[in-house]
């Protein structure tokens, strides 16, 4: 089987998408053909979008941005889904990861229905969609060795371990959402603690700034 993955964050290194998506692809390497591209400083080559169209399984990964897809990748997808219109491919099953900041994996629901907009309009099938919940603190731990499936990571080890399986046997299933094994109050704290105060104090701006609240007058 050949797959076809898309790193689909604007960053050039070090993503959390990268960290995911690298998850997945180690488990199918050994079974199957595996090719990654990223979109993050260039488009896809002519190349990449002939395997694309010869491809059974194509994997995104991106970071939500404004509940949607990142600009860098969606251009990709229009490209794409003109390709798949005008060029003979197979039909190729797409499966999506999209992780955020925010605690509620939920919260990606919007981009994965892009993505499934995206199959339906370019004549292809789609799969799963997998919404990440604190992405960045969960790429962060898993860039650290805290083994995906393990205590704070269990619940994304679980997901992709379900999204491995069906990528296995081309299967398509309800999308699902994930939080990290860790209480939200704890989240919430460690956000103000290890982020935002720090981004606060190093831009001129206290506490009582970020809590104050704006108002507006009408005109």
């Amino acid at each position: 089987m050949i797959i076809t993955a898309i790193e689909g964050s604007p960053k050039p290194k070090d993503s959390n998408s990268s960290k995911y998506l690298s998850v997945v692809t180690k488990q199918l390497e050994s079974e199957h053909t595996v090719k990654t591209y990223s979109v993050a400083r260039s488009p896809l080559s002519e190349e990449a979008i002939a395997s694309i169209m010869q491809s059974d399984i194509l994997l995104l990964a991106c970071p939500l941005y404004v509940d949607g897809i990142p600009v860098n990748l969606l251009t990709q997808m229009i490209a794409l889904e003109h390709a798949f219109h005008e060029r003979n491919h197979v039909d190729t099953m797409v499966y999506v990861i999209v992780n955020n900041g925010f605690y509620e994996g939920e919260q990606n629901v919007n981009a994965i229905e892009m993505v499934s907009h995206f199959c339906k309009r370019a004549g292809i099938t789609f799969g799963q969609g997998i919404g990440i919940g604190a992405g960045e603190m969960q790429g962060q731990m898993t860039s650290q060795g805290m083994p995906v499936g393990k205590a704070v990571l269990t619940n994304l080890g679980n997901t992709l371990d379900v999204l491995i399986q069906n990528i296995r046997e081309r299967k398509s299933a309800p999308n699902l959402y994930v939080r990290p094994n860790f209480p939200w109050h704890g989240f919430q704290f460690m956000s103000h603690q290890t982020f935002w105060k720090p981004k606060a104090k190093a831009n001129h701006i206290s506490v009582k700034d970020m809590n104050r609240r704006l108002e507006y007058q009408r005109r």
